[in-house]
């Protein structure tokens, strides 16, 4: 059965977002495999045998990290699920996609310590441009956010009386966080004299024509272009390496996995256990003084009670 190649891509596109709940960047990476896998059948179906699919994997894999490996196989797999899914295929398929080699929680997290976190936010100029990307920097370090969680904030996601804030994370989840002091007056300040004076629910936008909302592409700029004017040798260059910060500071100032699972969102604990690898003596320190150990309360790092005496309504509504 030949395929109509476009109609069929939307179609997963569509079923992507509505089935799983994915994130439009999710999906557009997902495309680009399918895309290969489509060239590598020349677009017919009747040719994703067993064999075909193990031969594509491996090939594509093979030409990238473990990263990137992984990220072909789990494409592959939703795919076949959703081919399974319209009848186009047998849901068996999915079995004979293999299984990437991947050791867990094999390498420590890549982080910055808390002098180059603090080094890159005083980075920002004292421009429109300066005051968005450090409320950006600040809610990626503070909160541990992702980078489409930054581009897919919006004016109704805060609490300003209750201090907290809004996060629709993976699968849409909805979550509500602490926000910290530093981080909500610098979200107001860029609010009030910084964001384009224009009606949107956005945030953040572009300070460059045409001024339309910033992507998750543009948050990861502004950390690579911090990382850059503050002349830091970071272990990573993406959005991500704050996140890894924010988690290692809160175990740094002993809060525990717990805890830390909660702001950062993991759907697994197992997830949280990455971090512990940064302090050895974290990961056992009831062998130390022959006492049990017990987790400390929340802390954000920069966090002060906030003050809602100055903050009555959301500015910057355009």
């Amino acid at each position: 059965m030949k395929s109509d190649t476009p109609i069929l891509l939307a179609r997963f596109a569509h079923w992507m977002h509505v089935h799983r709940g994915a994130r439009s960047s999710t999906v557009d990476v997902y495309l680009r495999v399918v895309r290969e896998l489509f060239a590598s059948c020349g677009g017919n179906m009747t040719r994703l045998s067993a064999r075909h699919l193990r031969k594509f994997v491996v090939g594509r894999a093979s030409r990238h990290g473990p990263t990137h490996a992984s990220l072909t196989v789990t494409a592959t797999r939703m795919f076949l699920r959703f081919l399974a899914a319209d009848g186009v295929c047998s849901p068996d398929l999915v079995a004979a996609v293999p299984t990437v080699v991947a050791h867990r929680l094999s390498r420590l997290p890549r982080h910055m310590p808390r002098a180059d976190v603090k080094r890159l936010i005083a980075s920002c100029e004292k421009s429109t441009l300066g005051l968005r990307d450090r409320a950006v920097l600040l809610l990626l370090a503070r909160l541990g956010l992702r980078a489409s969680d930054v581009a897919d904030l919006t004016l109704d996601a805060f609490d300003w009386s209750a201090a907290r804030i809004r996060v629709a994370g993976k699968s849409r989840r909805q979550e509500w966080l602490p926000l910290p002091q530093d981080v909500g007056d610098a979200i107001l300040k860029y609010l009030r004299l910084g964001r384009p004076r224009i009606v949107g629910p956005a945030v953040f936008y572009k300070t460059i024509a045409p001024i339309k909302p910033i992507s998750r592409w543009n948050v990861s700029s502004t950390v690579r272009r911090a990382i850059g004017r503050a002349g830091i040798d970071a272990p990573s260059c993406g959005a991500h390496v704050l996140r890894h910060s924010a988690a290692v500071a809160m175990l740094e100032a002993g809060s525990s996995l717990h805890e830390i699972a909660a702001v950062l969102r993991h759907a697994s604990i197992e997830t949280t256990f990455h971090y512990a690898k940064v302090d050895q003596g974290l990961l056992a320190p009831w062998r130390s003084r022959g006492r049990r150990w017990s987790p400390s309360p929340l802390h954000l790092t920069g966090a002060s009670p906030w003050r809602t005496s100055h903050v009555s309504r959301c500015p910057g509504q355009g």
